[in-house]
């Protein structure tokens, strides 16, 4: 999931991006005040939640800071026993728009990423122009996403509507499943797929490996998923 804010930073100094470790305290503050500013309300985890994420060793948090202040932010999971990683979180300050700072925390998640094993990189969008929320730019963060699979192989998991198992600030909008890896997927089995939906129901979101949500996910009949240029 992907946003942005209107928060204004120092612009002077070249953005620099980083791992956060627990002693950071003051970027994980920044970093939370992005996220609930950009972040769709249907799509957040609470404040307590993403904080815990710093000392959690399947967590990733990136930031990039310029001129002292965090501007745009990238959380990534690493299920245990997993084939892929989940950018479960990502989003921009108004600060750090224009100079292609989403781009770079993009890259910079799945290049860490692929060291520590899975070379796929899965990601949760929202469907463009489906959302009730007037302040959730769907279109926006689509075209970004496009721009993104036409230069570094990001693409989209067939027609498969995917159901975010959120229910803390209302129905989560439509949603899609992109994936991201070098070179690009062309293609998921539904038993791969059925293996990303349950990780992410288990390990993400704290829900059952049989929620029937899942199976409401997957037909039966496909032979493959194609992943699909955006």
């Amino acid at each position: 999931m992907v946003g942005s804010n209107r928060t204004k930073h120092d612009m002077t100094a070249p953005a620099t991006l980083k791992i956060l470790k627990p002693a950071h305290a003051r970027e994980l503050s920044q970093l939370i005040e992005i996220y609930q500013q950009a972040i769709d309300p249907t799509e957040q985890k609470t404040a307590g939640e993403i904080a815990t994420m710093v000392s959690d060793p399947r967590y990733v948090l990136m930031v990039s800071e310029q001129g002292g202040a965090v501007n745009g932010f990238t959380i990534t999971i690493f299920p245990a026993g997993a084939d892929f990683f989940l950018l479960e979180y990502m989003a921009v300050a108004a600060s750090g728009r224009g100079q292609r700072i989403g781009e770079a925390l993009f890259q910079e998640a799945y290049r860490y990423g692929s060291t520590r094993g899975p070379a796929t990189m899965v990601l949760e969008v929202d469907e463009p122009g489906k959302s009730s929320n007037p302040d959730n730019d769907t279109d926006a963060r689509y075209r970004f996403y496009r721009r993104l699979g036409c230069r570094l192989g990001c693409r989209r998991i067939g027609s498969l509507g995917y159901i975010l198992p959120l229910e803390t600030g209302g129905a989560p909008p439509p949603m899609m499943l992109l994936t991201h890896q070098v070179p690009a997927l062309m293609s998921v089995s539904p038993e791969r797929l059925r293996h990303w939906l349950e990780t992410i129901y288990v390990t993400v979101y704290q829900k059952s490996a049989v929620d029937p949500r899942i199976g409401s996910m997957i037909s039966s009949a496909a032979a493959s998923y194609p992943a699909l240029p955006m």
